[in-house]
């Protein structure tokens, strides 16, 4: 994730912070709150908070925030298929749904 240079320095500070305190779990759950707090003010792809739940294992939540950005039709969708956080969840009856409804090739 190369926030810094993005120009989100709060998303990486946030992610910085939480990892010194618990690893990548902290790390994912100090951003995630960063990301639900902008998404308050300003548009927020939801494929960004399903990459943290994806990063930390969390299948119930990944596949939640990814139906999100499935229904308002975020553009990062399209890459679902090439995600590298998304890998453990290939065998999962959810992931091969949503490329059945985007129409990509399983």
């Amino acid at each position: 994730m190369e926030m810094k240079k993005n120009g989100r320095p709060e998303w990486a500070e946030a992610f910085a912070g939480g990892y010194r305190k618990a690893k990548l779990k902290g790390a994912c759950t100090a951003l995630i709150e960063v990301l639900k707090n902008e998404s308050q003010k300003e548009y927020v792809s939801p494929n960004e908070i399903a990459r943290c739940y994806g990063l930390m294992g969390d299948a119930d939540h990944t596949f939640e925030w990814l139906e999100k950005g499935y229904v308002e039709r975020s553009a990062r969708m399209e890459y679902l298929r090439t995600e590298d956080f998304l890998a453990p969840f290939h065998s999962d009856p959810r992931y091969t749904d949503m490329l059945r409804r985007m129409g990509l090739p399983q």
